[in-house]
């Protein structure tokens, strides 16, 4: 069976804090379950990149709600494909908040420059997944929200 995936980065118009970030997940959790559709969302200082797969019209349905949401604005699709098979099969959505410490751990993919993060160049990352790391590190830096 044939799914979409879409991957998108934006910035929030307001400060997520554990709390906040915690209602949004279980609200959107229901929704995937719902809709069948999986994914995975990474949080990092005001900026959010998802990846979101399932049947066509329910990605569809989804990525037009979040689009219309006001808690963030910037939305840059950086990937819009169909797959196969499923990345995250069991992942109504994963979630993962990043920080100076965790991308730290990972000085062979990421490091610090100009008070931003960038893909180490010495990496061996797939191109499809630096452009993404790379549009969310700008995102990011821009400071948007």
């Amino acid at each position: 069976m044939a799914y979409r995936q879409v991957v998108y980065a934006s910035s929030a118009t307001i400060v997520f804090n554990e709390q906040s970030l915690n209602a949004l997940l279980e609200k959107e959790r229901k929704l995937n379950s719902r809709n069948n559709i999986t994914g995975v969302l990474i949080h990092m200082d005001g900026s959010f990149i998802q990846l979101l797969e399932g049947k066509e019209s329910a990605l569809s349905e989804t990525y037009a709600r979040i689009a219309a949401d006001p808690r963030h604005t910037g939305i840059t699709k950086l990937s819009d494909r169909t797959v196969d098979e499923r990345s995250y099969p069991e992942t109504l959505m994963g979630f993962r908040a990043l920080g100076d410490s965790e991308l730290a751990e990972y000085p062979e993919l990421f490091q610090p420059e100009n008070g931003r993060w960038i893909i180490n160049p010495a990496s061996d990352m797939d191109s499809r997944l630096r452009v993404i790391f790379d549009t969310f590190f700008r995102i990011n830096a821009s400071g948007r929200y």
